[in-house]
């Protein structure tokens, strides 16, 4: 286990539950997403100027989506700006790779604990995303 000033490290961890825009400060927080608002939200990353190389985050379902309910993980870099790994459910397109998107979503098929994870070279967004059940993620322009 890591320690700083003797204290062990703990996870940063904040509830997303609506529309929101990560500050830069917000770098390495664990985000539990929630659908309270009942409908479908964006959360906005920084630019990756900005948030500079190393920034990274995670995004985690909390409460299983509805058909309603898709939350959106969205970069401001403009059309193949993130480049998105998707592994989801047991059928052909698993383990989904290089593709070239915006944003990526959890869908209404997503389960609690699918995961994104997403971090910057300080140029372009990369996103791994994983999840159990089939349609968890979809990934867009």
């Amino acid at each position: 286990m890591l320690y700083e000033n003797n204290l062990p490290l703990r996870k940063r961890v904040a509830k997303i539950s609506n529309t929101k825009s990560i500050e830069v400060a917000e770098c390495a927080t664990v985000f539990m997403v929630t659908n309270a608002t009942g409908g479908a939200y964006i959360v906005s990353l920084p630019s990756a100027a900005n948030a500079g190389a190393g920034w990274n985050c995670s995004f985690i379902v909390a409460q299983a989506a509805s058909m309603d309910n898709t939350v959106e993980i969205k970069s401001g870099d403009g059309a193949d700006s993130m480049a998105v790994v998707m592994s989801h459910g047991a059928t052909a397109a698993d383990g989904e790779s290089n593709i070239l998107a915006q944003s990526i979503k959890f869908a209404a098929a997503s389960k609690r604990g699918a995961r994104i994870e997403v971090f910057t070279d300080g140029a372009k967004w990369y996103a791994n995303a994983e999840g159990g059940a089939v349609a968890t993620f979809s990934a867009h322009e």
